[in-house]
C-alpha cells in the first residue's frame, strides 16, 4: 500500500493548495467566468484523485496476493475466486494465458487483472462497496461528519461525467459551488479515501483475503 499511500499524500497536497488559491481570489476583481471554470476543475482534481486511490488500492491488493507466500488460489475466499476467473475472461484470451503461465494457482491471480478496467470513468461509493464485498474489506465505521461515507464520491463521480460528456459547460458546473462547498467536499473526499487505505492496508496485514481469516 505505500505506492497508495504516497498518492494520497501527494495529490491530497495538491489539492488543498489548488482550494487555498481559490479561497484567495478576490471575486471583485477577478473574471467572474474563468473563476467559476477554476472552480469546476477542482472536481476534476477530486476525480482524479479517487479513481488513482482506488485503483492502485485494488492493484495492491492483487499484488499483495501474488506475492503473498501463504496465498494462492485455492485458498482464496470464493468472491475473490469468482473476481479472477470473471477477470481472466475478460481480460485475457485462453492463447495469452496459457503461453505466459508456469504455475496456474500463483499466475492466474496476476495475470487476469488489469488495474486500468477498474474505473471505466465511474468509481464512486457504490462501486468501493461492491469492490469491498469481492475482496472482504471494510468500509463501514467511518465518521460521518469528517467523510460523510463516501457519499460525496457520488456527485464528483457526476459533475466529472457531465464535464467529459460535454453536458455541461465548466462555467456552469462551477457556478452552482462556493469554495465553502468545495472545501467541504474536499474534506470529506480526503479523509474517506484516507479512512478506506487505512481499512485495505489492516485487511492485506491480516491477510482477510484467504479464507477463513
Amino acid at each position: 500500500m505505500q505506492v497508495t499511500k504516497e498518492i494520497v499524500t501527494s495529490r491530497s497536497t495538491e489539492i488543498v493548495s489548488y482550494l487555498n488559491y481559490l479561497q484567495s481570489i478576490d471575486e471583485d476583481n477577478f473574471d467572474r467566468t474563468v473563476f467559476k471554470i477554476l472552480k469546476a476543475n477542482l472536481l476534476l482534481m477530486l476525480y482524479n484523485f479517487v479513481e488513482s486511490v482506488v485503483s492502485n488500492s485494488i492493484d495492491a491488493i492483487r499484488r499483495n496476493i501474488y506475492h503473498n507466500a501463504d496465498a494462492n488460489f485455492d485458498c482464496l475466499k470464493n468472491e475473490i475466486k469468482i473476481q479472477i476467473l470473471k477477470d481472466l475472461k475478460t481480460n485475457m484470451s485462453p492463447e495469452e494465458f496459457v503461453k505466459s503461465c508456469t504455475l496456474i494457482t500463483k499466475d492466474i491471480i496476476k495475470l487476469s487483472f488489469k488495474k486500468e478496467k477498474i474505473s471505466k470513468g465511474n468509481i464512486d461509493k457504490e462501486v468501493i462497496n461492491e469492490l469491498s464485498v469481492i475482496y472482504g474489506f471494510n468500509i463501514r465505521n467511518s465518521n460521518y461528519r469528517d467523510t460523510a461515507h463516501g457519499e460525496t464520491l457520488s456527485t464528483i463521480k457526476q459533475k466529472r461525467n457531465d464535464l467529459a460528456h460535454g453536458t455541461f459547460s465548466f462555467a456552469e458546473i462551477g457556478k452552482n459551488y462556493t469554495t465553502q462547498d468545495l472545501e467541504k467536499i474536499t474534506n470529506q473526499t480526503i479523509n474517506y479515501l484516507i479512512f478506506i487505505t487505512q481499512e485495505i492496508e489492516i485487511y492485506l496485514n491480516e491477510k482477510k483475503f484467504i479464507n477463513g481469516n
